[in-house]
Parts: structure tokens; sequence; C-alpha cells
């Protein structure tokens, strides 16, 4: 195969001299090879050391103000978060009202003090500028010439083949430059209106119609409109983090967003305000009301009762590893008596307690999880002084129950999925699952998540919600709906509880590294097929 250049006419080295242009200038520029390119550049401003315009104090260096083309100001992205929670007030004070007079019972939320707070975004201004830099490239702006290529077809013929290549030259090149300017701050305030006081959508426990319940959070968010991309202007804004309410909300008049946007500056004193009305109660996921179990005088009481054990030296050992989690369900009364009042009259809890190994440090993954139905040990402080404790509710949660099932032994886990379901035909779960006990020395994490079996204002699961048009079988029977999963419909909010095992205490067996090794060589197969895929399509 024979490749020929075909070259051109030469494109003349060319020399242009604007108004305030150096009065020397080279006409061709040489590499470092000797070789010579053309020179297009053409010098419109001199470089000089420029005070910034809109950002006071700075001064963009000479090096970076050749033919400047301009500057603005770009802000970046901020926010802040407020967390709502549940006001507190006297419940069984206001039960007693609500038996005698629902009316009087609603009027007594409605007086009390409405949600508002005010803050602040934090967030950085940045000096933007661009100009023009004296480079050597290679582009069809420099032109171009063919290059041609001799092969022999089939018949054994010569033939050439040609198509042009882009030449090589110094060109004015754009350079976009950013600086740090400034940190600014948005400052903001936020009131919760009352619901209309006909409103049919709020039962009486939830008069305000903003009102939380035990548990239940909800998070406001304010943040300046910025994306991931710095902008010269913002748009604040307001959203929410898991809303218990559709919302109506509304920018206060006379404040800095009446135009509808916010110009980045620097030393900026804007303030925006906002009002929130809630219109009705939506479905959202299951709030969380449990705590680190106290006893009735609200003294602290171990959240773990441990399992004894010899270690490897013959030693006892008191703490080998948890056999029971006790917790405080400080919204036990609170959420029966609103089922009650609702016609929820089925309500219950299912927990779910995940394990979790801190000392890896990849993306946190729960090793195990247990789920474990209301009904387990639990016991009242029905003697206790104060009011939260006395109606609340104190759970003992076994974590390893005279059970192989891996859903309700948490040192249990199941065979690898691609032998577990074909065998799941055959043989029941438990006895797919193997002994998987703690390592020793390690700091690990039981994390507990709530279900609210049964209370409409949450949402369901399809067993327990299977007249849903979405957990139809024309619908999918739920499998199109990432509600009616578990991730779905158990609370956000978690109560965690951390531990570590002791060093030289192990009741490991062989098991787990046996079916780890294999779920490992599952992965890597899935992994070399695919990359092998992927290497026959390109």
């Amino acid at each position: 195969m024979t490749t020929r250049h075909q070259q051109g006419t030469p494109l003349s080295c060319v020399r242009r001299v604007g108004v305030a242009v150096l009065l020397f200038s080279l006409a061709c520029c040489f590499s470092q090879t000797g070789q010579a390119y053309d020179n297009f550049c053409t010098t419109t401003s001199i470089p000089m050391v420029r005070n910034s315009v809109y950002c006071q104090g700075k001064v963009i260096p000479r090096s970076k103000t050749r033919n400047f083309i301009s500057e603005d100001l770009r802000c970046g992205s901020g926010s802040d978060t407020h967390t709502r929670h549940p006001q507190v007030f006297d419940e069984e004070t206001w039960q007693d009202l609500r038996s005698a007079d629902a009316g009087e019972a609603r009027d007594l939320l409605r007086q009390m003090a409405r949600p508002q707070w005010h803050g602040k975004v934090q967030y950085s201004s940045y000096l933007h500028w661009s100009w023009e830099d004296c480079q050597l490239v290679t582009s069809f702006q420099c032109g171009s010439h063919t290059v041609c290529t001799t092969e022999k077809d089939q018949d054994g013929k010569e033939k050439d083949a040609c198509h042009e290549e882009p030449n090589t030259c110094y060109l004015d090149v754009v350079i976009d430059e950013s600086e740090h300017c400034s940190h600014e701050i948005l400052t903001y305030d936020v009131q919760f209106q009352r619901s209309d006081l006909d409103s049919s959508h709020y039962p009486d426990r939830l008069a305000n119609g903003y009102d939380l319940l035990p548990g239940e959070q909800e998070g406001v968010m304010i943040d300046n409109g910025v994306g991931f991309f710095n902008a010269g202007s913002m748009s604040p804004r307001l959203s929410f983090n898991e809303p218990r309410n559709e919302y109506q909300v509304n920018r206060l008049k006379g404040h800095d967003l009446d135009s509808g946007s916010l110009m980045c500056r620097q030393n900026s004193d804007y303030h925006i305000g906002y009002t929130i009305k809630p219109v009705k109660r939506i479905q959202s996921r299951s709030g969380n009301g449990f705590a680190l179990p106290v006893d009735h005088n609200g003294e602290k009481i171990s959240p773990l009762v441990w399992s004894g054990a010899r270690d490897i030296n013959n030693h006892w050992q008191d703490r080998s590893f948890p056999v029971t989690l006790r917790v405080q369900d400080y919204a036990a009364s609170s959420l029966n008596d609103f089922a009650r009042d609702s016609g929820d009259l089925f309500k219950n809890i299912e927990v779910r307690i995940e394990l979790y190994d801190n000392s890896t440090f990849a993306w946190p993954w729960a090793r195990n999880a247990i789920y474990i139905k209301e009904g387990a040990a639990q016991s009242f402080n029905a003697l206790s002084d104060e009011q939260s404790i006395r109606r609340s509710k104190l759970w003992e949660l076994a974590l390893t129950p005279n059970s192989n099932h891996p859903e309700q032994h948490l040192y249990r886990s199941t065979i690898p999925w691609f032998l577990y379901y074909p065998a799941r035909v055959f043989f029941p779960a438990d006895a797919l699952s193997y002994e998987d006990h703690l390592k020793p020395g390690t700091s690990y994490r039981l994390s507990l998540s709530v279900y609210q079996k049964g209370l409409s204002i949450y949402f369901q699961s399809c067993e327990d919600d299977p007249n849903a048009w979405d957990c139809q079988l024309y619908a999918g029977g739920g499998w199109f709906s990432p509600t009616r999963y578990r991730s779905g419909y158990f609370s956000d909010k978690t109560l965690d509880v951390e531990f570590t095992t002791p060093d030289h205490l192990d009741k490991r067996s062989w098991w787990p590294l046996f079916w780890n090794t294999v779920g490992l060589a599952d992965k890597a197969a899935i992994l070399g097929l695919a990359v092998y895929g992927l290497s026959r399509v390109l």
C-alpha cells in the first residue's frame, strides 16, 4: 500500500494588525522540530492586568487577558433544610376533651402556635471570563490537504482512495476561566397557614392540616434554584422531603423575588418569604416513633441483651452476640387512638431490623434483614409520671428465635440466588439458609424501620391493600408501583444501634466462606459474560 500527499497551493503567512495590536508579530511560527506552521492568530487587545468589574477586589492576571472577550458573575448552588416534627401537647387531656366536645377539641389544636422559622441559604459566587490564546491546533480552519492510498482490489488491480485531512496552524482559541469570588447568603422565612375551618379532608387529630403524628417528620428545603452548573441568575424554590400533605405554596409579596429571579451579585442581601397552606392529607411512608428504651422513671436501659459463650482460649465471655433488641415505641397509644378514630380497626405494626457491617468501605448493604410483626414481647409503663413514657410501649425483639427462616433469624443467610430460586420449588426457605455469625472484633449496626399496617394514611403493601387499583392483575399486581415494595412503604427514618463484637470469640463455621465464594464466582461469571458480549459488539 502506497500513501501519497497532494498538497495544494501553500497558504501564505498572513499578519493582520488591529488598532491596539503589538507592533511586533511573527507571520510564521516554527515548531520545536523546525517545521513551519501558518499563523492565523490576530491580536485585537493587548494583554494587561484587569480589575474585575463584577467582583470587587479580584484582579485578572495579564497572562489571561489577551483578546479579552467578556466577564460575568455566576452563582453556585446552595440549599437549607428544616425538618419539622410533631408539636407536643397533652394528648390525654385532649382525648378526654374530644370525647366530651369534638368541636372544642379541634379549636384547642387550632389555637396552638403555627410552625414558622427563618434561615439562610449559603452559596458562593464565581467570576467567569473569556479570552483568546494563540495555540497550535490541527483543524480544518487551517485548511486541508488530500491524502491518497493505493490498494489492490480482489482482481489485483490498483486503485486510489483519497480523503481530506486538516492542516496544523496557529489559531486563536477561546479560553473560559473561573475563580471563586465571594461567599453569599440568601435569607428566608417560612410560615404555615391553617387549613380552612370547614375542611373535611382532615380528622380532628389533624385539625390544622399541617399537624404531624408522633413518629412522623417532614423536611422543608429552600434552595437558590441553581443546578449543577453555575448560573448568572437564581430562582429560589421551596420543596418537601417526604411530604405528608398536598400543599399550596405562596411567595410573600414585597420580597426580592417579585421579578421571578435574582441576579447573581457580590455582597447580595436578598431575602425571600413563603407561606404554606395544607390542602389535603396524602399517603406517605410510615412514621417511626421508636427510640432507645427507658424504664418507667425515664432512666436509660441497655437496648441489647447479649448471649454468652466461650472464646478461643476457653474463657467465658458474657458478650458473644446480641440476641434481643429492646426499643421504645413512643407513638404507640397516639397511633392506636388515631386508627380507631379513623376507622382503621385492623392497624398493627411490622418492624424490620437490618444488620450492617460498619467495617466495610463499600456501599452500605445490609448483610441480613428480619421482619417481626406486632405481638412480640411488649410492656407498658402505665405507672410512669411522664405522659410520653406512660403512652409508649416497650418492645423486646428476638434476633435469634426458634426458627431457621432467614427473615426471622438475624444470623442466618440464604444461599446464592441462582441456586435458591430453583431449589425453592422443592425446599422451604429455612432449609436453603446457613448460619452466618458475626466476625470477631468488628463494628456492626442494627437499623430498625417501621411499617404501620392497616393505617390508610400510609403506603400499604398489596398484601394488605389488595383492592387498590395498582394491585389488580391488569395493573401488574403492584410490580409497577414503587410504594408497594418494602423499600417504599417502610419508614425512611431508622433507629440505629451500634455494637462491637469481642476480639477473641469466633462462632463462625466454614459455610459462610463456602457460600460467599460461590456467590463471588457467580458475580465473576456474570461480569465476564458482560465483558465478552461487549467486546463482541465493539
